[in-house]
């Protein structure tokens, strides 16, 4: 016996493909995401979810330099990822600013 299913080819409307789990009626319901970088599908064995996203691991790198990251080294600045050298800082100015205009509403 070669150990597969005689019926399991033969269920109408199931082909052989990535998207075998999503393409049969019988399974259960599987969310295949696009990666936030790059926009294709992210299978359960190269996910990583992080920063409310779901992301390749390969494809999860500095916005800046291009390192690949993962989640005990990024840092994340308005859901991007970022190595720690080219995280995005708050200028002095723009706390001056937040500070003065504060103040005119008091």
């Amino acid at each position: 016996s070669s150990g597969i299913n005689a019926e399991w080819p033969l269920r109408p409307g199931l082909f052989l493909t990535p998207y075998l789990l999503l393409s049969d009626p019988l399974s259960p319901l599987v969310m295949i995401s696009p990666c936030a970088s790059c926009g294709k599908a992210v299978y359960p064995t190269e996910k990583l979810n992080c920063l409310d996203r779901t992301w390749h691991k390969t494809c999860f790198k500095c916005q800046e330099c291009g390192m690949t990251l993962n989640i005990k080294n990024h840092k994340g600045y308005e859901k991007k990822p970022y190595c720690k050298a080219h995280y995005p800082t708050v200028s002095a100015i723009a706390i001056i600013n937040f500070t003065l205009h504060f103040r005119c509403f008091n």
